[in-house]
């Protein structure tokens, strides 16, 4: 992969450092309130509607009772999937929706309620157990800056081999003020060790809007829509009819 995270003075240097959760050395006590975090991080800054507006656009045209299969990779704690379980009862479609993720750990931690309507798998994002075009949707959210830049395109290319009407890709963007944020909300908003250390070390291991593009192409969208939110959030939503 040819994309080289760019240095400049308007933007902090990208990180090649690890996040703990890509580590196993935290209590499964402590994975539960990451995961919890993230829900709420998701829930109310935007993350969920940042995806579920990707899904309105794939699903354009998709008559009410339709069948409408969706994989989400890398789901962590699997509560963008229930968001997306409850866009598609609201819009009556017949979905079927499978939330892959790397860790057998992290998917032990979905617990009963969570795990209604939903299929689970264990799957490696740049290797998904599945034939092409099987999925009519692929989504991921705050999973492409865990992977450097050549895995990335693995991920997005895989993403685009199985699905059949396109993908959405929802992660955070490299910039000063979302590193100011993550700092901040690590020092006095959250108490617990992995959300601490790891949100402002997902800022900097996190891709610029220009790098996320370029991404998007290398894997071979070239028709997409970007979005973002609140300066610190990106999603894409690319198609995969060309």
């Amino acid at each position: 992969m040819p994309l080289t995270p760019l240095k400049s003075l308007a933007v902090p240097d990208w990180s090649r450092e690890r996040e703990m959760l890509d580590g196993d050395d935290f209590t499964d006590a402590e994975l539960l309130g990451n995961l919890a975090d993230l829900r709420r991080i998701n829930h109310w800054l935007g993350g969920v509607w940042l995806t579920l507006h990707g899904l309105d656009r794939l699903a354009h045209g998709v008559v009410t009772g339709s069948s409408l299969t969706i994989l989400d990779v890398a789901t962590g704690g699997a509560d963008i999937p229930q968001s997306m379980r409850r866009w598609a009862l609201r819009r009556g479609f017949d979905a079927e929706i499978v939330a892959s993720d790397l860790s057998p750990r992290i998917l032990r931690t979905v617990d009963g309620a969570a795990r209604a309507g939903l299929d689970f798998v264990v799957a490696d994002a740049r290797w998904l157990p599945l034939s092409d075009r099987s999925v009519d949707i692929a989504t991921t959210s705050l999973s492409l800056h865990h992977f450097q830049p050549a895995e990335a395109v693995e991920v997005l290319t895989e993403m685009r081999r199985v699905a059949r009407r396109g993908v959405v890709v929802n992660d955070l963007l490299r910039c000063w003020h979302g590193y100011a944020g993550a700092r901040l909300m690590a020092r006095v908003a959250v108490r617990n060790r992995l959300t601490r250390v790891d949100a402002p070390r997902s800022v900097l291991r996190a891709y610029t809007r220009h790098e996320f593009v370029a991404l998007m192409h290398a894997a071979g969208f070239e028709r997409m829509a970007i979005d973002s939110l609140l300066g610190y959030r990106i999603a894409a939503t690319g198609w995969c009819d060309s």
